[in-house]
This record gives structure tokens, sequence and C-alpha cells, in this order.
């Protein structure tokens, strides 16, 4: 006995989720159909009861519901609607539709329910997950209520006459219990009609092998991947280099590098404009052929198939190679509203490579012949293998590098939307949530930078410092691709079984042990994150049933923190197994672009995006990787990657929004993004090394200098800072801070210095020391700290021996900010001590560990301050923020939040970490209601209010030249 079921589908992206637990239950899979095709098309005998899927928008709308109304008054058999179909039933038979208390997306929800049909057999109170913005309310006589909420939403419903039931909630969801059980009792509600057969699986297509064979060559020597490729690949035509060198990733270990230099490879472009592929091959004009993308990757795929080689460690057998754009989800339910200035798609048919495993410490060659032994084939093996074997032999670490940026500043970063721009279409996505259009709307930004970069420089500077499992240079012909990608797209084995790893929700790594423990742990346990991680989740599900064998498709791992050298990240898997008649090039398809990268329900998703960014994507959100001739294929989702073309440097930042998004932190994650990737571009070759033998112990009082010597008195550019013992300063490097900084100004005769932040007063009393003349003031967030300064200064001398003044708290900071307006020829910032940051002064960090700031109220400090050293500062006056660990992305975010500074440059040490910015100040003036004395959660109890205060003295200035 087995139960036919006919599945209208709203457009959704769960669909395949009931899809895929209808087959389990029924004994059969049902049929789908979306909500526009024509309802008289439809043989209703041929099916046992009808279920509704979710999906966005509202029941009244035709678009949205279609043909689900038709099915609900005139279908006339057991009919179940989950969320819109529950809200479609409900509102045909007179309820009201109206937006919810709150928008519940991806989050679970106990409910209480009446124990009976739907029911039966299951506890009460029941977990389940909800995506919904609407609810219904006022049911008629015709319907009862058969679940609800704590609160009183409505979560299931019945006719008391018809056999017809809804259910608001997600039974599909990998997170709702008992959703099995749910959907076994639908059928059992269902009088069944025996019949004869029924539809037999697919069988898997037979592959036809082609003449082609794929010889290969092992050395065993341990090299350098870098190396590698710059002696084998890296003047080649479109060469590229998928690194595997994050070993703490098991399937990463493996690094593929080639180019289109081979007497089979290709190099293939695709343009969805015009819907054509242009074929590149060596010493041939190009051949242009129309036909969609995927189906020419298919047809090519099999016209060289090969069987797998199972005397290699790894799937890779050579094929396509590079990526696949945004745009060409045109081709797989998207549209084309925008067009790239790159190709939608690139990619190198590899007839030959070099393949590095990293754990073993070997090579392969791998080269496609039409028969063994071919003369051309063994030429090259031999050639390679003479210059691999007259490498070095390595340690496999990944060589220290540091990327040519032409110019020692930091280049000026342009966005596609400013930040009130990018502001208004968060709340356009929060809007859209609110009223259901979507779930969640995975919005980007995009990012410019004029700057001429060496590729493979900068390439292997960014391996080096976050090393990833999906790091990738492309070198073609349409731009250089460089990128730093950490999430699996899709991996195809040789066994069919298909993978995908959806990351949503980042930590930053904590500077100790137990800080780094609990962000991970808040990572873990954030409701925010969980609910963005379980939406794709349960996305990539649906993606993946479409075309798995039903009931193959798991989550063997669900909210899964891995930890990089940068990052702790969310992280799920989710794996199936390809149906009989599917591809790798299919299922890619049927997943394209990655949930990750539109948010969910996909297609409706999708359309918002193409509406808010005005603009295309390109090579960011796509895929890249390779698919092989022998059905296998690995492709990463492309983020934190980098297009470099015609001298202009370009990449995507953006973030999941959510209904529990804030849209203020939704920004700064932008640019905390953006920081990151030009953290790979901004340290110049003269800086990097000026700085990198000013190593030592983070004490002012025992330091090296550059020149490698001892000393308590640093002297620089002319200027001397004495180094007081027993002061400690908040970086090993804050005289040189001082020194260059002061330098700047040793012409004014009485500078005006200000000190944001004083910790333990170490800078203020290093410029008293530097320039006895100089007026210095010192403000501090927190009281706690600037007493531990003021004692430290009573020590060293007496207060009335220099014109330090120490002001309270950052509650009074707006006094010091109307009395010094636009005066200070110099402000010394450091933004406020956020989670993950304890490299503090021993004197101060008991207080700033118990009370760190962090989320929005970290931010909104941290932006004060830069907005009041912004006000303090003359035009042309030079602010310098020193850096505590970690914190580099965070300030440069911030400076580029606003136009109040140029020439920004970033000073850094030979490790790559950022030491100290600065940044000349512009004629632009800020508001100044932008620094007003918002709440602090560092005020003590009792401080006084503004109008409380005194106002503080105005320094005598003496004259400018």
């Amino acid at each position: 006995m087995f139960t036919k079921t006919l599945l209208i589908d709203n457009y959704d992206s769960f669909t395949y989720n009931l899809y895929s637990f209808l087959s389990d239950v029924n004994g059969c899979p049902p049929t789908v159909v979306r909500n526009d095709v024509d309802w008289r098309a439809i043989d209703l005998a041929e099916f046992d009861n009808i279920v509704i899927s979710p999906g966005p928008g509202r029941p009244a709308i035709e678009r949205d519901f279609g043909i689900s109304s038709l099915a609900i008054l005139q279908g006339g058999l057991p009919t179940l609607g989950v969320c819109l179909g529950h809200q479609g039933l409900c509102q045909l038979f007179g309820a009201r539709v109206v937006l919810a208390p709150e928008p519940r997306h991806g989050r679970n929800s106990k409910i209480f329910h009446d124990r009976r049909e739907l029911f039966a057999g299951l506890p009460s109170p029941l977990s389940v997950v909800r995506y919904h913005s609407l609810a219904v309310e006022d049911l008629p006589d015709e319907l009862e209520a058969t679940a609800w909420t704590s609160d009183g939403v409505l979560m299931g419903v019945r006719h008391r006459l018809r056999p017809l039931w809804g259910l608001q909630f997600h039974p599909e969801s990998v997170c709702t219990d008992h959703g099995h059980e749910l959907l076994a009792n639908f059928r059992d509600l269902t009088p069944t009609r025996r019949r004869g057969s029924v539809s037999k699986p697919r069988r898997r297509r037979p592959r036809t092998l082609s003449p082609y064979v794929v010889e290969t060559r092992r050395i065993d020597r341990r090299v350098d991947p870098q190396t590698v490729y710059e002696h084998l690949f890296a003047d080649g035509p479109n060469s590229f280099w998928l690194d595997g060198s994050a070993t703490m990733e098991p399937d990463a270990r493996f690094t593929i590098m080639g180019d289109a230099s081979g007497p089979r490879a290709e190099y293939v472009t695709y343009d969805v404009a015009d819907g054509t592929v242009l074929v590149h091959r060596s010493g041939v004009p190009a051949h242009k052929r129309r036909v969609r993308f995927f189906d020419y990757l298919d047809e090519q795929l099999r016209i060289r198939a090969v069987p797998p080689s199972p005397d290699l460690p790894f799937s890779f057998n050579l094929g396509y190679v590079g990526y696949l754009g945004y745009e060409l989800k045109a081709e797989a339910d998207g549209s084309a509203q925008h067009s790239a200035d790159t190709p939608d798609a690139a990619l190198v048919f590899a007839d030959r490579a070099v393949v590095i495993d990293h754990v073993d410490g070997t090579c392969y060659l791998l080269a496609l012949s039409e028969h063994a032994h071919e003369p051309g084939t063994r030429d090259w093996m031999r050639r390679t293998a003479r210059v691999i074997n007259r490498m070095p032999v390595t340690t496999d670490h990944a060589r220290p590098a540091e990327p040519l940026i032409r110019s020692a500043a930091d280049p000026r970063m342009t966005l596609r939307h400013n930040r009130e721009t990018y502001l208004d279409k968060i709340r356009t996505c929060l809007e859209n949530i609110r009223v259901g259009e979507t779930y969640e709307v995975c919005l980007t930004n995009h990012a410019q930078i004029d700057v001429e970069i060496d590729p493979v420089e900068t390439f292997a500077y960014l391996r080096s410092i976050t090393p990833v499992p999906y790091a990738a240079l492309l070198r073609f012909e349409a731009a250089d691709i460089l990128s730093a990608s950490p999430e699996r797209f899709l991996r195809v084995g040789a066994d069919r079984v298909v993978e995908s790893k959806p990351i949503k929700g980042t930590r930053p790594r904590g500077a100790t042990a137990a800080t780094d423990d609990a962000l991970r742990r808040d990572l873990l346990t954030s409701e925010k994150d969980r609910a963005e991680n379980l939406m794709i989740v349960d996305l990539v599900r649906n993606d993946l049933s479409r075309v798995c064998t039903p009931g193959s498709v798991h989550v063997p791992r669900l909210f899964d923190v891995e930890t990089y050298a940068p990052v702790h990240q969310l992280v799920s898997t989710v794996r199936g197994t390809l149906r009989g008649d599917a591809t790798a090039v299919g299922c890619v398809r049927a997943c394209f672009p990655g949930g990750s990268m539109t948010g969910a329900p996909k297609i409706r998703t999708m359309e918002i995006i193409d509406r808010l960014e005005e603009g295309p994507r390109g090579v960011y959100s796509g895929a890249l990787g390779w698919l092989s001739i022998n059905g296998t294929a690995d492709l990463s989702i492309v983020i934190r990657t980098m297009v470099s073309r015609n001298g202009t440097v370009s990449f995507g930042i953006g973030g999941a929004i959510v209904a529990l998004s804030d849209p203020d932190e939704e920004f700064i994650e932008t640019l905390v993004k953006a920081a990151a990737m030009r953290r790979a571009l901004t340290i110049s070759a003269g800086r990097s090394h000026a700085l990198a033998h000013h190593v030592g112990p983070r004490t002012s009082s025992d330091t090296i200098d550059r020149a490698g010597r001892r000393l308590s008195r640093a002297e620089v550019g002319g200027v001397g800072v004495w180094v007081c013992p027993g002061v400690p300063a908040p970086r090993a490097n804050a005289e040189l801070v001082l020194a260059e900084a002061l330098a700047d100004i040793s012409h004014v005769t009485t500078p005006v210095v200000v000190d944001l932040c004083t910790g333990s007063g170490a800078i203020a009393l290093a410029i008293a020391h530097a320039r006895a003349d100089a007026g210095v003031h010192a403000v501090d967030v927190d009281p706690t700290a600037l007493n531990v300064a003021r004692r430290n200064i009573e020590r060293q001398i007496r207060l009335g021996e220099s014109p330090i003044m120490l002001h309270e708290t950052a509650v009074t900071a707006p006094n010091l900010l109307s009395d010094l307006d636009g005066t200070a020829d110099l402000v010394l910032a450091r933004p406020p001590c956020i989670p993950g940051d304890e490299d503090l002064p021993s004197q101060c960090g008991e207080y700033h560990r118990q009370a760190p700031v962090g989320g929005a109220d970290g931010l909104r400090l941290a932006r004060q301050t830069i907005v009041a050293a912004a006000r303090l500062l003359h035009a042309g006056g030079n602010l310098v923020v020193e850096h505590r660990p970690g914190h580099y992305t965070t300030v440069l975010a911030l400076l580029d939040e606003n136009k109040f500074f140029s020439n920004v440059a970033t000073h850094f040490d030979h490790a790559g970490e950022a030491i100290y910015t600065t940044c000349a100040r512009t004629s632009m003036q800020p508001q100044h209601t932008e620094v007003g004395p918002e709440p602090n959660p560092w005020t003590p109890p009792g401080a006084k209010s503004r109008s409380e205060k005194s106002r503080g003295r105005r320094p005598a200035t003496g004259s400018r030249s």
C-alpha cells in the first residue's frame, strides 16, 4: 500500500524537504507542481491527498498562492496546508491573516495541541520550528484550533466538516520534533486506493567512457606550493592554484595547480546576456556556441568521462577549474537583472595538473592522454618532475610574504552604497521580513580600491595570515581572483555522496584561552546565529533533495563551531546521495547560487536582492573550484575574495539580515569584513620592513628599538620620547607611535595634544616628558582606568609641573569637545575594550575584564571616540589610533564610515599585526550631535550630568606655522 500525494510548491525553499519526508512516509515520492501551472491539466484521480507548501508573501495575492486556493476549494481530497498553505486555508473560510506579534524565522517554540488526528500520539508541548511573519486570527465556526503557542498564536487548525488541516509551523525542518510522525498521521487520515504499480526509482544513467586515460606520476618530495606555482605555472596562460595547505581541515590536504598550456586544454567563458559559450584553445581561433552553460558543462564532462582512479588519494582526475559567477543564477531559477563586467563563468579545462599532498609530503603529476604512454605526456612529466626534484625540501609552512602595493598608505575604498543608503536597504530587508516576503536576506555591498597589486605575492600573504580550506588564486584573462574562502559549497565524491557545509555565524578569536572559549560558547548559544544557520541548513536540504535519492539527505553535524586562525564559525554539514540519473553538474545547477549567499526563500529573496543591490555581484557569491571528468566535484562559496582587474581591486562584503538584526551592527560588520580584505592589500614592503626588528616584551621599560638596541628612551625622527620605568604602556611599540606622531608637530610652539582612552596614563605621561610645553588633555570612558592613570602620573611627577588635565569619564567628553573644538594638533586614541581584547595594562585590566563593551555598545563607544577626535582636531591635524590585537579591522571600518580623515596609513609589525594607524583631519565638519552623552554602560552610579560639570580649561596654544 502506498499513498500518492500532489505537492503544490508556492516557490518556497523548503518544499523538497516536504517531498523527502512524504516519500518516506507514503512509500513513494509525491508529484510536485508549482502554483502557476494550469489547474485543469492536473488529473486529481491520480492522487490520494494534497499538500500545500510554505512560501513567501500572502495567500490573498494570486502570484503568491496561485492554484493552492483551487486545491483547497475544489480539490475534494484530504489536504494539508503548511505555513502559507495553513494561512490560505484559514483565509478562504473567513479568518483574518494579520502580522504576527513578532516575526519568527528559524526559531524553535513549544506548542500545545489537542492530541488528536495530526497530533495523535505526540507529546504536548511539542518543540517545533517556525518560519512566519503572519498569523491567523478570528477563526470562523467552520474551523477549529488544534495547536497554539503559550502566548496564543494559532499553530494548527482543522475544518470541522471537510478533510482539511493546517499547520503554521514547519514539520519538515531538521529541528522540528516528530515531523515524520505528523506527516504519517496525515497519511493515515487519507483513504487510500490500491494500485497495481508505483513509479520506480530512476536508474543511474550509464556513463559512456571516453577514449581518454589519465596518466599519473608520484614524486616523493615535500615542496613549497608557492615555489611550484612560480616555477611551473605563474607565467602560463590562465593559471590556477587551489590551495589546500590548511591541513587542520581533512579535505584541505591537497593543493591543485595548473594552467591552460596543455594540448587538450581550453579556457571557457560564458555570457548570460547572450547565452553564448566562448571556447579558447591554444593556437586556434576562439569558438562560440549558443548553449546554456550548465548543459554545455554536462555535455563536455560526459564526452571526456573517465572512471575514478582508485590509486590516487584524491578525487580530482583533471577537468574544469574556475569560477561560476553569481549572475549565472539566471540559469538556475533566478533572473538576469544585472550584467557583470567579468564573464559570468570562466573555467579552464585542465588536461595537465600538479597535485600536492601536504600530509604525506608528496606530489602527483596528472595528464590526459588518448592512450597510455603518449610521447608528449611522457616528456611533460619528465620535465616537470625534474623541476620539482630540484626544489628545496620544505617544512610545508606558508612562506612569509608581504603584498607589494605601490604606496605606504591605505588606499581609499569606494562603496557602491554608503552608510546611510546601506542602512536604508537593511531597513527595507527588515520590512520585507516583517510582512512575510522573506525569512532572511543575504544583503551585500560592493567595495572597490584603485590599486595595483602583485597577485601572487598578495595571495601568498593572504594564505599565510588566513589559512582556510578553500583558498584559491585564478590568473585568468578576465581577471585575477584571490580567494580565502572557508566555506564549502558542494563536494561530490566518487561514491556519489554530495556534501555542503554552510556557514552562518562568526566570532573573532580571543586573546586569551578563557576569552576565546567564551566567544566560542557565545557563538554556539546565540539564538540569532543559530536561526540564521538553521534557515540555510533547511534550504540546502531542500536543494539537495531535488537531485538526491529520497530519504538520503541528512544533517550529520548541526551548529558545529569550527575554529580557524582569525575566527570561530558556526558550520553545519548536510549530506545526501545523488539520484541515479543526476550528475555533479546537475547537482550544482539545483543548488546554485549557494543559499548562504541568498537567504530564503531563495527565488523571492533573489528578486529582493536584485532590487536593493542595484548592480551585479560578479564573481562574488558564486562558486569556485573544480568539476572532474570522473564525475566528482568540489567547489567553495566565493566569499572573502578579491578580484583584481585593470588597476582596480574589488570585493563583495555583506551579511545575513534576519528579524533579529540590528542595522548599525550589520553595516559595521560589512566594514570589518572589508577591512580584513584591505589588510592583505595595505601592508607595504617599506613599512613592514621598517618595523620588522622592533620586537620584544610588551612593556615600555624593556624595549628593543628598530636597530635592535634595548632602550629606555627611543629617538626617532629627531624627537626623543622617554619611556618611564614602571609605567606599562599598552603595547611595546607605544614610544615609537608617539615619537613618529610628535615628529609631525615638532614645529608647533605649544601643541595641543588630547589622549582619548588613556588606560594606564602612559601615553599622556610620555607626551609630557617629550614636550613639557604641550597642553595634554586625557579622557577615558572608564573612571577606574583614569584613576589608575592619575596615580601613575602622581608617582612620576607633580601635576603642577606639567599641564596634564584628567577628565573623569566619557560622559564629560562633550564638555571637553566644546572647549577644544578644532584646536588639537594631535589626538591619540585607543578604542574601548570589547570581548576578545585582553591586552590591557595590568593596573586596570581587571576592571575591563569584568565589564567589556561588546555589540552595539562597543561599536557606539568606539565610533564616539573616532568622531570625538574629528571634532578636536583642526584641519590638517593628525590622529594616531593605537591598535589592540584584532582591532585593526574595526578601527579601519570606523574611519571609512565617515570622510573626516584622509591619508590613512597603517603600520604593521613583522608578524602582520597592526600597531597603529595615522591619518590627517580633513576640512569636513562632523555633526556635534553624533557624539553627545549617550547611555554608557561604564558610567558609575551617581555620575554627574553634563550640566553639573565644570567646563575644562582651554590651554594656551601659541602660534601655528
